[in-house]
């Protein structure tokens, strides 16, 4: 009786795995926890999500950033816009096509001669300290001509355990203690 129990009770765990993951109304986490950008995307991962800010299903690029992929290297008539922010920039609870960074794109390639690149490197729930750590350990390695760090009051905020300077806002700059 004990292995016909195990043998049913195995059996029907992986089911229901199978079942939510090809149904995505359970995907596994899209983010991880890296030891040098913190929390960040996992790279190809498929995404649903359902929370206060909205739903959203769609998935990461293969080079673990929201939106369009663009390969490291740039060809010299492109000028590219790098976007660093938290949930507003990374754009999980809108339409693909109404994100700030496509919507972006889309407009300047219209009035610009030049081709125009955006990389959403947004991520939800980062601090000023994460966007930091997302431009200089994965947003540069992809050469950005351009940065738009998008900030908050709220992102100045510790919202993690490592010690970091305090941020405060001087009129329209930002210091560190």
């Amino acid at each position: 009786a004990t292995i016909v129990f195990l043998f049913v009770f195995c059996t029907t765990i992986v089911f229901f795995e199978v079942f939510l993951r090809t149904t995505e109304i359970m995907l596994p986490s899209y983010v991880y926890d890296n030891s040098e950008l913190g929390r960040t995307h996992k790279p190809s991962a498929l995404v649903s999500l359902v929370g206060a800010e909205g739903f959203y299903m769609g998935s990461i690029n293969k080079f673990g950033y929201a939106g369009k992929s663009y390969d490291k290297e740039k060809s010299k008539n492109v000028f590219r816009i790098a976007l660093i922010g938290d949930s507003y920039i990374e754009g999980f609870q809108i339409f693909a096509r109404d994100n700030f960074g496509t919507y972006l794109e889309q407009k300047l390639n219209k009035t610009i001669s030049k081709k125009i690149e955006v990389l959403n490197f947004g991520i939800g729930g980062v601090d000023l300290r994460g966007m930091y750590l997302r431009f200089e350990k994965l947003a540069k390695d992809y050469n950005p001509d351009m940065t738009l760090f998008f900030i908050k009051e709220e992102d100045l905020v510790k919202k993690d355990v490592l010690p970091t300077p305090d941020p405060f806002i001087i009129n329209d700059s930002i210091g560190f203690n």
